[in-house]
């Protein structure tokens, strides 16, 4: 339905308004005063929570704006104090490169006493082993002389050489 045929089409009692009219000025002149309370009341206390909660967002605002700041600040800072990743580096390096090569002389000078103390040990144990082998010789020889003197002596011996021989050896032994 459009406006016009609205604007034209009578109520049952034959006017425009299906109601009565003093319905109608009540309630028009209820509705004024009700919008004059709340215009003179409501209206000013709309405006002033409006106008706190614009404060409150401002100053929220302003305070994230102000931690930000902050933030970046600290930021910035702590970015200062963390050191060249790239110095640091070569600083590490630098100081492994001479650590390593400390530590190469260090074993490459204790290899060498080392072996050098080795080949000391070895010339000595060469040297006692030369010694034992002379002992044994010379005792081996000593052994053979004897021996060979023995064979020598009991070959060349006569027989009543030998008794009398005999038995003045169990004559020490008894004595002893």
């Amino acid at each position: 339905m459009d406006l016009t045929n609205l604007i034209a089409a009578e109520g049952p009692n034959g006017r425009l308004f299906a109601a009565d009219i003093l319905e109608v000025i009540w309630g028009s002149a209820a509705f004024g005063v009700l919008a004059l309370i709340f215009l003179w009341k409501g209206l000013p206390a709309l405006r002033k929570a409006m106008k706190a909660r614009t404060e409150s967002i401002r100053s929220e605002l302003e305070e994230a704006q102000n931690e930000r700041v902050t933030a970046e600040k600290a930021l910035n800072k702590s970015s200062e104090e963390l050191p060249d990743l790239g110095q640091e580096r070569s600083r590490i390096r630098k100081t492994a490169t001479e650590d390593a090569e400390r530590i190469k002389t260090e074993l490459i000078a204790k290899a060498k006493a080392d072996a050098q103390a080795l080949v000391e040990r070895g010339h000595a144990d060469c040297e006692q082993m030369k010694s034992q082998a002379q002992s044994d010789l010379q005792a081996e020889m000593g052994r053979l002389t004897r021996e060979t003197a023995e064979e020598i002596v009991i070959s060349d011996m006569q027989p009543q050489s030998q008794s009398d021989l005999i038995d003045s050896y169990i004559d020490k032994v008894g004595q002893l």
